[in-house]
């Protein structure tokens, strides 16, 4: 188990059991950086899937992890940007939420299909979705813990590019994150293992990767 300041929690209530740019580069979606690699043979075939609340850096913790392994990484929310050729803001003032989840549920499962060796990072309400879920399961999911107050932070210092929150001020942000975690934790608990989130995003991703290749070589 890993004795720096982030940890990976084993969740007894998992769902798994377990305690604890395609091809074209040009793709915003996609990460081929690998300027740093360790040993994976023992991660062979394996997807990683990161969830959790936005702000907790899914995207870039995401394309480091990505990095270390020397995988692709691809950010759903991207994808289906791109797959659509549309936004997501688009979407949902268009088609609204339920034909947006649609589109989420069917990329999810056409990536999950087609890829291995990939860091998958999913929109904060991908995991929140009851038929997502049995998607999920077959990667190896990754809550990424922020407390509120870590999540205040972040998102308030740059919650002018998050439509969703741009025009909340400081107490009505707190109370939109202190309700929707609410709803939302249960949902990310699922997940294979938790990380508590510290502050450099390239210690969280070598921790992960380190303890994902001791996991499997034990």
């Amino acid at each position: 188990m890993l004795q720096l300041a982030t940890q990976l929690f084993k969740l007894p209530y998992s769902n798994s059991g377990q305690d604890l740019d395609n091809s074209d580069t040009t793709n915003s979606y996609l990460n081929q950086k690998s300027s740093i690699s360790i040993p994976i043979s023992y991660l062979h075939q394996m997807i990683i899937t990161l969830i959790g609340f936005m702000g907790s850096g899914k995207s870039s913790i995401g394309r480091e992890l990505a990095d270390i392994l020397s995988w692709n990484c691809i950010d759903l929310d991207y994808y289906i940007e791109d797959m659509e050729r549309r936004s997501i803001t688009t979407i949902f003032e268009k088609e609204g939420e339920a034909s947006f989840r649609a589109a989420e549920s069917k990329y999810l499962k056409e990536l999950l299909d087609r890829h291995h060796n990939l860091v998958l990072a999913l929109g904060g309400g991908a995991a929140c979705q009851e038929q997502n879920w049995k998607l999920i399961q077959q990667s190896t999911s990754i809550y990424l813990y922020r407390s509120n107050e870590d999540l205040f932070q972040k998102l308030n210092a740059r919650k002018a590019k998050r439509p969703l929150i741009a025009n909340l001020n400081d107490k009505h942000l707190r109370e939109y994150i202190k309700n929707s975690m609410e709803i939302r934790s249960p949902y990310y608990s699922r997940a294979t293992y938790r990380v508590h989130v510290q502050p450099s995003k390239v210690k969280t991703a070598k921790q992960i990767s380190q303890y994902l290749v001791g996991s499997n070589n034990r």
